[in-house]
């Protein structure tokens, strides 16, 4: 039985429960939030709209974490209402502790633009094993610049192929050397001074808004709640010694199944991109 629980009934927690519900690949949804009455109240909602949306997902909703006991994975999302009176830091040791102690092998996806930081807690305080601790939000910025490149060129999407590395915002390293529309190199169809006004424009695209944010995580929370899958996501992982870094969390594209990372996916860089790579990774 493939179980999914969301921590944290926020606008990221409630969308990502509404796209896995609607995609109806996952047994049941678990959304957990301690306000009392919000992970409730939106639950309800979503499963109100199954006889419309034509799905079937089981939605629970609930304010005690160890509902998480027996997921596949869990995601978390911020809580509708965080505390103001506890330092960032803490609040996620503890709260990755907890959710350890009560599930230890689930996957965990942070869903979050800002949660590269928590993911390096989890690894080096807590010592979660690197495959079980991931965040998606690169994927989500690897869309945002697919749909800029097709928007630009008539195309879909779906055409566009673009890798991506790095720590966002600052260390971001866009992969324009590999980067192809429709199986052509973008390099070899797109005038220069385009290409250059789109790199312009893909260091406004972090951070992803909920709803972005929302769609990579669910694609990717799917993935391994429902076996694996051929696709290669972006996502935050601790490197370990591959290329040629340790104990760093950075961008890096891999392939997902049932116990978290199964592969690691090494880019082929250009000269220029390893040096911004080698940056990003000294800055993080």
């Amino acid at each position: 039985m493939s179980i999914v629980s969301i921590i944290g009934a926020s606008e990221l927690g409630g969308a990502l429960a509404h796209k896995l519900a609607i995609r109806d690949r996952i047994d049941e949804i678990r959304l957990i939030d301690p306000t009392i009455g919000v992970a409730a109240g939106k639950t309800l909602d979503i499963q109100q709209a199954g006889p419309i949306e034509g799905f079937r997902t089981r939605l629970v909703s609930s304010t005690e974490l160890s509902t998480v006991q027996g997921s596949t994975v869990i995601s978390l999302t911020g809580f509708a209402k965080p505390s103001a009176t506890v330092v960032q830091d803490q609040r996620t040791r503890s709260l990755l502790k907890q959710l350890i102690d009560f599930e230890k092998d689930a996957v965990m996806v942070c869903a979050g633009a800002s949660d590269r930081q928590a993911i390096e807690t989890g690894l080096r305080e807590i010592k979660i094993p690197r495959t079980k601790l991931i965040g998606s939000a690169p994927s989500a910025l690897t869309s945002a610049v697919r749909s800029m490149i097709a928007v630009e060129v008539g195309k879909s999407p779906s055409d566009v192929s673009v890798g991506v590395l790095g720590m966002p915002p600052a260390n971001t390293v866009i992969l324009w050397s590999e980067a192809t529309i429709a199986g052509q190199k973008l390099m070899q169809v797109m005038e220069p001074k385009t290409l250059a006004r789109l790199k312009a424009q893909a260091a406004r695209l972090w951070p992803p808004g909920p709803f972005s944010l929302a769609s990579a995580a669910s694609r990717i929370c799917e993935a391994v709640a429902t076996g694996g899958s051929d696709r290669a996501y972006p996502c935050f992982i601790g490197l370990d010694g591959e290329m040629g870094a340790r104990d760093v969390v950075t961008t890096i594209t891999v392939l997902l199944h049932r116990w978290g990372v199964n592969q690691i996916v090494i880019p082929s860089l250009s000269a220029y991109e390893n040096v911004q790579h080698q940056n990003a990774l000294e800055a993080g």
